[in-house]
């Protein structure tokens, strides 16, 4: 499978208590001062804040490299490690949710491009993936329902934010002339991908899920409360 890398190394931080992460700090500035003013620098508020454009991006090519990393073996090797590609995609919705919702700078709009995202790579899977993803791994059910926690928790960005965030998904979709054809396309948007996730998904008891997120994000944004 994969090899250790970033995401693998911000898992593990996410685990620890502040103490041990305390003494990471400490320990890091006693030996590389340069590394720590360095984070302050990035921690440091900016109004062109790229933060969430960062991390959808991040999202989508981690998820990419996740879904497709089995590609080039023989159907029997996939099957073998399918079951972990399946943990690794589930640790990047959770993920997704933990850094674009539940965080301090947090929203539901970033956080919900972000699942739609991961939810497309997934769908694009070679066929035996996309079958296992879905059906064993129920990786619809963790997005939709993840979907719906951060529409319900609803977070409002400011205008600005939302459009840029709705930017970040798919940049050459958004040439549109008012903000409203936006809202318009990313809800069509989100409503393909869910239909196809129920699609893949024709046992689940509680399949309307997929109807009902897109009914709550239409609600929200395009007759958002005053």
């Amino acid at each position: 499978m994969l090899s250790y890398d970033t995401w693998s190394l911000q898992t593990w931080l996410g685990g620890l208590s502040k103490m041990a992460l305390c003494q990471i700090i400490t320990t890091t500035a006693m030996k590389c001062p340069r590394v720590v003013l360095e984070m302050i620098e990035e921690y440091q508020p900016n109004k062109n804040d790229f933060y969430h454009r960062r991390e959808i991006l991040a999202i989508r090519e981690r998820a990419h490299i996740i879904i497709h990393s089995l590609d080039h073996l023989r159907p029997s090797e996939q099957f073998a490690n399918e079951a972990d590609l399946a943990e690794e995609i589930h640790c990047v919705v959770r993920w997704c949710t933990n850094t674009l919702h539940a965080s301090p700078r947090g929203h539901s709009l970033a956080a919900l491009m972000g699942l739609l995202v991961i939810a497309r790579e997934g769908l694009a899977a070679v066929p035996e993936i996309r079958k296992y993803l879905f059906g064993e791994a129920h990786l619809g059910r963790i997005v939709i329902l993840e979907m719906s926690g951060v529409l319900k928790n609803f977070k409002k960005p400011t205008t600005i934010h939302q459009h840029a965030a709705a930017e970040y998904l798919l940049p050459n979709q958004w040439s549109f002339a008012s903000p409203h054809h936006q809202v318009t396309w990313l809800i069509q948007s989100l409503g393909d991908v869910c239909a196809q996730m129920a699609d893949c998904d024709k046992g689940w008891t509680y399949r309307q899920e997929y109807d009902n997120v897109v009914n709550i994000a239409a609600r929200n944004y395009c007759h958002p409360s005053p």
